[in-house]
């Protein structure tokens, strides 16, 4: 963890930066007490379709089961 005063931050912005890309965590500080940090980015994994689909209110009676058989008769 780093701590930049607000006018360090002002003008070593692009380091600031650097230090968070790094994964650092930069505490930013105002007469000595930390006011804000800039920490990286956490990318948030995608969830599957079915996940979201079930997490629909409405979504109670919905069949997730997937058809296995190897063919289906249709009449055409």
């Amino acid at each position: 963890m780093i701590r930049m005063a607000t006018f360090e931050v002002k003008n070593k912005l692009s380091e600031a930066l650097r230090l968070v890309e790094q994964g650092q965590t930069v505490v930013i500080t105002r007469r000595g007490k930390a006011i804000a940090d800039i920490r990286p980015h956490k990318q948030e994994k995608q969830k599957s379709s079915l996940k979201v689909l079930r997490a629909f209110p409405h979504a109670g009676g919905l069949k997730t089961k997937r058809n296995t058989s190897s063919s289906r008769e249709v009449d055409l």
